[in-house]
């Protein structure tokens, strides 16, 4: 499969990181949410159509503790991020079930969860947690037109609290509602940023709009 050049994952990383931030700020108003103890983790889908079609699944920013990681060059290990553009399988992970189904998956239990095998370490894509994971959430990414849609990815959300969390305390219901909510706004977006910008003042125009119609989304729905 050919890869996307770095430029362009330099994009697609700078808007997936405004999107973790902005939920963030949405998650704390909405449901007094604390981002200590929590992983937020967007994964990108990669597809390249010639003869056949191929599908790679790649994590891009991610958020450890409050902390946003949004470029290769910023990550450290030390700090539990070491890098992004990590391969995560279609098969045999969390995110690649949810991307496959196209569902919400809610897991406020992994160890007694069904797909439990299914689950797959963040150890893999080189994320050092100070803990083990206790729940996972994972929402689907997608541009929709009409009834149909197509998936661009996944926001993946784990924490390593035990017996509760704000997720599990505010319900699928409500927490779903928010979250997919930003994540419809961000998905065109994200769609555009697998096509070559033709200069740095388009990328630089493409993450002000972004920016700025997610700030508007969230302020439209404190109104609601």
């Amino acid at each position: 499969m050919k890869e996307f050049p770095d430029e362009q994952w330099a994009l697609i990383h700078k808007l997936n990181g405004q999107l973790i931030q902005a939920l963030g700020e949405l998650l704390v108003r909405e449901i007094n949410w604390d981002p200590q103890q929590w992983i937020v983790t967007v994964l990108v889908l990669q597809r390249s159509i010639e003869e056949t079609e191929e599908a790679v699944l790649k994590t891009s920013s991610t958020m450890l503790n409050g902390k946003v990681f949004d470029a290769k060059e910023n990550c450290d290990l030390q700090a539990g991020v070491g890098d992004l553009n990590r391969i995560v399988p279609l098969v045999k992970s969390f995110a690649g079930y949810c991307i496959r189904s196209g569902n919400i998956l809610w897991v406020d239990d992994i160890e007694s969860h069904p797909l439990r095998p299914e689950y797959r370490l963040y150890e893999y894509v080189n994320v050092r947690p100070k803990g083990k994971f206790i729940a996972e959430y994972v929402f689907p990414i997608r541009v929709k037109i009409g009834v149909n849609q197509t998936m661009l990815g996944a926001l993946n959300a784990e924490t390593t609290r035990e017996n509760t969390n704000e997720f599990k305390e505010a319900g699928l219901h409500h927490v779903s509602k928010i979250v997919l909510r930003l994540l419809d706004t961000h998905g065109p977006f994200l769609l555009l940023s697998q096509l070559r910008m033709p200069d740095n003042k388009a990328t630089k125009s493409l993450l002000r709009a972004h920016s700025k119609l997610l700030e508007s989304t969230v302020q439209d729905m404190a109104t609601e």
